[in-house]
């Protein structure tokens, strides 16, 4: 088995932005839920798995970015890719993570949301379009980063490539 983290070189913004796909997600209590991205004028969604360093590292940025976002209407989720809902219980408990988790299977973060490595996060328009695809870990509790989001939000003119001042380096394990 080959496992790739965070190998990608660098973010992007698309330039046609594609259309987040329908996506057929679980609560970590096993039901089935549906992301609505009308509620906010963004949305940051990061698809991680409990096993990855890289991932786990960031999850705690990722809860002072979402505390952020909501005085900003802009939500964060996370989809854990993994089959144990209580493992992805246990690791927000323990790390008191309050992010909102759904569960998606690995084949569809690879086929509809293109996941070849661990983490990797969307930034989406309140009309769906994929803004931003950024790959590996990153330091989402920092102003510049707020405001670099903001303005791919308001007005998609923001240079993605600024977000690589803010990649983590080395994983903890």
């Amino acid at each position: 088995m080959i496992v790739l983290t965070a190998c990608d070189p660098a973010p992007s913004v698309i330039d046609s932005p594609a259309i987040l796909p329908e996506l057929s997600l679980q609560t970590l209590e096993h039901e089935i839920a549906s992301i609505n991205i009308l509620e906010s004028d963004a949305l940051v969604l990061n698809i991680w798995a409990v096993w990855c360093g890289p991932c786990r590292q960031e999850m705690p940025a990722l809860q002072v970015l979402s505390n952020w976002g909501k005085e900003h209407n802009i939500s964060v989720i996370s989809l854990a890719v993994e089959e144990d809902a209580n493992l992805v219980k246990e690791f927000l408990y323990k790390y008191q993570i309050h992010v909102p988790a759904y569960l998606i299977s690995k084949q569809e973060a690879e086929k509809k949301l293109g996941l070849v490595a661990y983490p990797l996060t969307l930034v989406v328009a309140k009309d769906g379009r994929i803004m931003a695809r950024l790959n590996g870990a990153y330091e989402w509790d920092n102003e510049q980063v707020y405001r670099l989001l903001t303005q791919l939000v308001l007005n998609s003119e923001a240079d993605v490539n600024q977000f690589e001042n803010f990649r983590m380096n080395d994983p903890v394990e």
